[in-house]
């Protein structure tokens, strides 16, 4: 059994409404073995046949530490990867109302074709093709999709469009 996962998430991955203190950790430009490494870890029955990471060469990190910046286990895992449409490095210093960072990449066409236009920019998509070892029957992947602009248009006018 071929199974195909493919990650995309349009903002920087945070709380959106929990202000990150300082102290998680980051590596940025990691490869995509690395990123697919500790996505992983601790898995088994999981043998990956390939993998790529689509975007500019920073846009993804691995993180540590996640549980002195939020220490919430049940909404933040203390270690993973980011993938980001900004500095996946600047985690710690979302919702500043300054944090900014563009990477003038293109966005993710498949996103681009559900929305019926070409909107999307900075896309960080991770592709894995893996097989699973007769008898898995699921695999479960747990994320949290954030935003550094959830404070600044929060009960705003303004609506997203794009689905996480």
């Amino acid at each position: 059994m071929k199974t195909f996962f493919n990650i995309f998430l349009s903002a920087t991955i945070s709380l959106g409404y929990l202000a990150v203190s300082q102290g998680i950790q980051t590596q940025v430009g990691v490869s995509e073995s690395a990123l697919v490494q500790k996505l992983l870890a601790g898995s088994s029955g999981i043998t990956v046949t390939s993998s790529s990471l689509t975007g500019n060469a920073n846009c993804a990190a691995v993180f540590s530490d996640g549980l002195v910046a939020v220490p919430l286990p049940d909404a933040f895992p203390d270690d993973g990867i980011i993938l980001s449409s900004g500095g996946p490095a600047s985690l710690s210093m979302q919702d500043s109302d300054s944090q900014s960072l563009c990477f003038n990449t293109p966005g993710d066409s498949d996103l681009d074709n559900f929305l019926g236009s070409s909107i999307t920019r900075d896309a960080c998509v991770l592709t894995i093709d893996f097989t699973v070892a007769e008898g898995i029957t699921g695999i479960v992947f747990n994320y949290v999709f954030g935003s550094d602009e959830y404070q600044e248009w929060v009960n705003s006018q303004v609506r997203s469009e794009t689905p996480a």
